[in-house]
C-alpha cells in the first residue's frame, strides 16, 4: 500500500465511525492518529521503489557529466531516527509532525536544498573561526559563490554579526553571488530488504502557557519518524569554475588549496562532516544524523 492509499483509508474509516456511529470527540481523533501509525510504520521498500530510486540517481549523474561538471556521490546511512519537513511534510497537518516523502517513488525524501544549508551553515562557522576581516570577506566570497544566495535581509544581519563584519559588505558580497556553483540533488532515503521506512514516535513538547510546573499540563505529540538505518546517496555537480572556490576555501580553512580531485575530496569531507552533524529538524538531539560508508568522486 502507498503512502497516500494509507492516508486515505484511515481518514475514510474515521468518517465512517462519524457517520455511522456519532462517534466524535478527543478519542476519534487519538485513534486515528495511532492506527494512522500503526499503519505508516508498515511501508516498507518494494523492489519497484528501490528501481525507481537507484534509476533517478544514475540519471542525475549522467545529466550532470553530460553539461561537463564533476560529481560527488556520499553515500550514508542513518545512525538515528530522521526527522525532514517536520513543520510543512506530508503528514504535518494530521499528525502535527510531517516529513518529506517523493509520492512516485513512494519513499522520504532528504532535500537537496536542506543539505546545502547546512553545508552553508558548516562553511560559515569556519569562516567565522578565521582572525582576520580580509579572510572572513574572502571566505565569505567563496561560499556565496559556490551555494548562491537566496538569504533575506534578516539572515544578511545574522551572517554580518557572525562573521564580525558590517552589514554592508554583507549585501554587497550577496548581490554578486549567483545561484550558485555546486548543485545539491534530492536524495531518497532506502531501507535494507522489505524493511519499515518509518516508525511511530511520541514527543512531549515544552509547557506552553503555564506559569509554574503546578499549571503545566504537557500533551504528548504522537507522530512518525524516519527509521533508523535508511540509506541514502548524496549527489553534488560541481560545475568547472567551482574548483577554483573550493580551493580557496581549503586554503582558507586549512591552509593549502586543491586542484581537480583534491578538491572532490575537500568537499567531500565537508559534506561527510554536515552529515555526521546532522540536517533537518531537532539535530542537536541526534536526530537526522549520517554515517557515511562510501564516498564516490568523477
Amino acid at each position: 500500500m502507498l503512502l497516500l492509499d494509507v492516508i486515505k483509508k484511515t481518514i475514510d474509516e474515521a468518517l465512517q465511525d462519524i457517520i455511522v456511529k456519532g462517534k466524535i470527540g478527543s478519542n476519534l481523533e487519538r485513534d486515528l492518529k495511532r492506527k494512522l501509525q500503526e499503519r505508516l510504520a508498515g511501508l516498507s521498500c518494494d523492489e519497484w521503489k528501490r528501481e525507481i530510486a537507484m534509476w533517478r540517481l544514475s540519471e542525475i549523474v549522467r545529466s550532470e557529466r553530460s553539461q561537463g561538471n564533476r560529481v560527488v556521490v556520499v553515500e550514508a546511512v542513518l545512525d538515528d531516527r530522521g526527522l525532514v519537513g517536520a513543520s510543512t511534510g506530508v503528514l504535518a497537518s494530521v499528525l502535527e509532525v510531517g516529513v518529506v516523502w517523493d509520492y512516485i517513488a513512494d519513499l522520504p525524501l532528504v532535500p537537496g536544498s536542506t543539505v546545502k544549508g547546512a553545508v552553508r551553515s558548516l562553511l560559515l562557522s569556519h569562516c567565522a573561526s578565521l582572525g582576520g576581516e580580509d579572510d572572513r570577506v574572502r571566505c565569505l566570497e567563496a561560499v556565496s559563490a559556490l551555494l548562491g544566495w537566496t538569504e533575506s535581509p534578516a539572515d544578511l544581519g545574522e551572517v554580518a554579526s557572525l562573521l564580525g563584519l558590517e552589514g554592508d559588505v554583507v549585501k554587497k558580497v550577496a548581490s554578486m553571488s549567483g545561484g550558485g556553483l555546486l548543485t545539491f540533488h534530492d536524495s531518497h532515503l532506502l531501507c535494507e530488504g522489505n524493511g519499515g521506512l518509518l516508525e511511530p514516535w511520541v514527543i512531549t513538547p515544552h509547557y506552553r502557557d503555564a506559569e509554574t510546573e503546578y499549571d503545566a499540563k504537557p500533551v504528548p505529540v504522537e507522530h512518525v519518524v524516519l527509521r533508523r538505518g535508511l540509506k541514502g546517496y548524496f549527489v553534488v555537480g560541481i560545475r568547472r569554475d567551482a574548483l577554483r572556490y573550493l580551493s580557496e576555501l581549503r586554503s582558507l580553512i586549512e591552509g593549502k588549496g586543491c586542484s581537480g580531485f583534491s578538491c572532490l575530496t575537500f568537499l567531500a569531507k565537508i559534506i561527510t562532516a554536515t552529515l555526521s552533524s546532522g540536517v533537518g529538524a531537532r539535530t542537536t538531539r541526534g536526530y537526522t544524523r549520517f554515517r557515511v560508508v562510501k564516498v564516490l568522486m568523477g
